[in-house]
């Protein structure tokens, strides 16, 4: 017995292998339940799971301090900035942005303000004339054939692929059948026969999230609600859109459909 009543717990330990283990649980859960893309592009992972391997090191190194004496006292409002975010992490579930979520942030259509860096980007993108969609690994007899395809499918795999394409090869698509789905954005400068089929993009974290999409168009007045997801088909044309010649989607249907499980595209490989 007195050996037990000689043992003193060093708090400041035990808490510090607490937070650890807190967040180590919570990144774990995440990463198996696929919620951790909901707040970081899936090629960073694999730097969270190093992360991960760090604070299980660390918790176990400090599991050997819970008997010793601290010392200095305890600071527990240091530790309350650490155990607050685990409290919320595991009182409330994570949801999805919207694009409601992220005002001021200009939607990416290939407006002109960044039209040169976006050029300079597809110049390197297919160097020395190698058209190969590194995105969705494709080879050029691949990548040639679905080119010469008289309609164009985008999913979740290849969606920020022909994107960029179309954007700077619209010459090559025009008339061309096209089908994607999204969600729909309207922002003041469209009219009431227009709206932006869109999807979020997550370059790195959800901070640095961004409106992607191409217009569409008909000739008559579109009531649909913003944020309801849809699956448009139509012809692709270039037209004109506040000064810019963009890619334009001439409407031929649009229906309701349910949101995907993974709303995000992630634009770049995650190999």
């Amino acid at each position: 017995m007195n050996f037990f009543k000689k043992r003193i717990i060093n708090i400041e330990a035990l808490l510090k292998i607490v937070v650890l283990l807190g967040f180590f649980i919570f990144l774990l859960t995440s990463i198996n339940s696929g919620q951790i893309y909901l707040y970081i592009n899936p090629k960073m992972v694999i730097y969270v799971k190093l992360g991960m391997v760090v604070m299980f090191i660390v918790a176990v190194v400090t599991f050997g301090e819970i008997f010793r004496i601290p010392r200095k006292k305890t600071s527990f409002t240091t530790f309350a900035l650490f155990f607050l975010p685990l409290i919320t992490l595991a009182a409330f579930s994570p949801v999805s942005i919207q694009s409601s979520d992220l005002p001021g942030r200009e939607i990416n259509v290939g407006r002109s303000e960044n039209r040169q860096v976006q050029e300079d980007d597809y110049d390197e993108y297919f160097e020395d004339d190698q058209h190969v969609v590194q995105d969705i690994e494709l080879d050029i007899k691949e990548w040639e054939e679905i080119q010469t395809e008289d309609s164009i499918v985008l999913d979740d795999t290849n969606y920020y692929s022909w994107l960029f394409v179309i954007y700077y090869e619209i010459e090559k698509y025009v008339d061309k059948e096209i089908e994607l789905v999204g969600f729909v954005y309207r922002d003041d400068t469209h009219t009431k026969n227009e709206f932006v089929v869109a999807r979020l993009a997550m370059v790195c974290c959800a901070a640095d999230m961004q409106v992607i999409g191409l217009l569409v168009r008909d000739e008559e007045d579109l009531h649909l609600e913003q944020d309801t997801w849809v699956k448009v088909k139509g012809i692709l044309k270039k037209d004109e859109f506040m000064g810019d010649t963009l890619p334009i989607v001439e409407l031929v249907s649009v229906e309701e459909v349910e949101k995907p499980q993974w709303e995000y595209i992630y634009p770049f490989p995650t190999e």
